[in-house]
């Protein structure tokens, strides 16, 4: 993994709380995580996008249904 050195400047409280959500221990650790998970949600909307909105479905409906009630 390469990394990059950056400077910016972040809203405080937004940072604190990103950390808390995230369980971060420090402000690098929530930005990371928190880019990391951005871009997963980009990639998993892409391939929605790609696929025509139709997801392949694995497993029994029916039964998982069953075992809810």
């Amino acid at each position: 993994m390469s990394k990059v050195r950056t400077n910016v400047v972040l809203d405080e409280p937004l940072v604190r709380r990103a950390m808390k959500i995230l369980g971060a221990k420090s402000k690098r650790e929530a930005i990371h995580v928190a880019l990391k998970k951005a871009v997963d949600i980009g990639e998993v909307y892409a391939r929605t996008l790609a696929s025509g909105g139709r997801l392949n479905w694995e497993g029994e409906l029916r039964r998982q249904a069953r075992t809810r009630a």
